[in-house]
């Protein structure tokens, strides 16, 4: 009789160490078991219009347009491809409605267990608030791009693959986003730099790398215009991934 007590309190302390946790991480916690169609959700859930639904609808992506902002629908498309792919954990970041109005930034991750026949038997989900985290992150890029010039971020090593770029770096060279990313995925050195320059700023980097110091060399850039622009690299490295280092 008092070790059922004891497994008793051991159980309410540990709902309660994990309600601790999710409200901590302003975290909306809901559970599906398809099994015996029973639902189980905690009480922050329920300040999402999402919660109206009824959980079959949102299971099967029937949930009304209106929980969601509409320019997030594709990133919610995909959150659900990946379930339908067999994942076992999916995650996505979007705007979902509030039932007191207005949209709120959430991470939502969907942790999936299946049957040996690969079917879906229960279903947990997680909405976190990042609402802060955008704001904050905003700031950042709006500081990054008040920055002359830019900032970028480069994995380098048999290749150099593009981490992060702000705004800024691609308007030196008068393209996109999307144009810039394409551009430097072809050949960094190859494309971005005029030839003239290109074997003195590949040195630069080659020699900095394998010492791990900091990059310093001026050049001119390729401009989409058939002109050059005249640029100064300043690079320290920050990090190493896989075994190649950041900068």
């Amino acid at each position: 009789m008092v070790d059922r007590v004891k497994e008793k309190e051991q159980q309410a302390m540990e709902v309660e160490r994990q309600q601790i946790v999710i409200d901590e991480l302003k975290a909306a916690v809901f559970e599906w078991n398809l099994e015996d169609e029973s639902f189980y959700c905690s009480p922050s859930f329920k300040d999402y219009a999402i919660s109206q639904e009824s959980p079959k609808a949102i299971r099967n992506n029937r949930a009304s347009l209106d929980t969601i902002h509409p320019d997030d629908l594709p990133e919610l498309l995909r959150f659900f491809r990946e379930i339908d792919a067999g994942n076992s954990r999916v995650e996505a970041v979007l705007r979902l409605t509030l039932v007191s109005g207005g949209y709120r930034w959430t991470r939502m991750v969907g942790i999936l267990e299946r049957d040996t026949q690969g079917m879906l038997k229960r279903a947990i989900g997680v909405i976190m608030d990042i609402e802060q985290e955008k704001k904050n992150s905003a700031k950042m890029d709006s500081l990054i791009n008040a920055i002359p010039g830019g900032v970028a971020i480069y994995k380098i090593g048999k290749t150099i693959k593009t981490i992060y770029s702000s705004e800024g770096i691609p308007k030196l060279s008068g393209r996109t986003m999307a144009e810039y990313q394409q551009w430097v995925d072809d050949g960094i050195f190859e494309n971005t730099i005029y030839i003239d320059d290109r074997f003195r700023v590949q040195q630069a980097v080659e020699s900095a790398v394998s010492t791990g110091g900091d990059i310093q060399v001026i050049y001119r850039l390729n401009h989409k215009d058939g002109g050059v622009v005249w640029v100064q690299l300043l690079a320290n490295m920050i990090g190493v991934e896989d075994g190649f280092p950041i900068y």
